[in-house]
């Protein structure tokens, strides 16, 4: 009787011992995913400075969708051809309040991100954004980015999207177009009036 006890208690605290470790596994493996995913957005900062379209070419995955503050969405094609015109100029980029959730070979990354002395072309886009990244785990074992939405926090002045808006001078003013659809060039567009900005902006 005291022999199956033991042997009862023995299998037991294997059982335990067993589970321990493998919450331990899963917690140290979750950690290195996060880590991982961190150090690859860390990246993205450093080769959008740089103007790196090579490491945005292995790094967006090809049905890769990004929507800027205007609602245009990109792909992967306009992101890659944007990062290696030159158009794009950070100053300074500074991430804030990130977090990292994953599940299985998805993750998702949600943070704010703060631009100064940013522009797109002639666009000054400085400011403060909330950003929602989408990545997804390839074949190979890596994580490549699939979807990027960016929204302007309150109180943030610039707009933030790959593609530039037609501009032309009016009277000492700037005048933005809006159309209300893809082809409405046909239509008379609403005239937003902008304070001009001196030919050295």
């Amino acid at each position: 009787m005291r022999l199956l006890l033991v042997v009862e208690l023995v299998v037991l605290l294997r059982c335990l011992i067993v589970g321990q470790t493998d919450k331990k596994t899963e917690t140290t493996a979750a950690h290195t995913v996060e880590a991982e995913l961190e150090r690859l957005d860390d990246e993205v900062v450093e080769a959008s400075k740089r103007g790196d379209a090579s490491f945005f070419e292995k790094f967006l995955a090809d049905d890769y969708t990004g929507v800027g503050t205007s609602g245009h969405p990109s792909t992967k094609a306009d992101t890659v051809e944007f990062v290696g015109s030159g158009k794009l100029k950070i100053g300074g980029w500074k991430i804030n309040d990130r977090k990292i959730r994953v599940g299985g070979e998805l993750a998702v990354i949600t943070q704010e991100e703060q631009y100064t002395d940013s522009y797109r072309g002639t666009t000054d886009i400085s400011g403060a954004y909330r950003v929602t990244l989408v990545f997804v785990k390839t074949k190979n074992g890596q994580w490549q980015e699939v979807v990027w939405q960016a929204t302007k926090e309150q109180g943030s002045e610039h707009h933030w999207s790959i593609h530039q808006k037609p501009e032309c001078p009016v009277k000492g003013h700037l005048v933005r177009l809006r159309t209300s659809g893809k082809h409405a060039v046909r239509k008379v567009p609403r005239l937003e009036i902008l304070p001009a900005r001196n030919a050295s902006q």
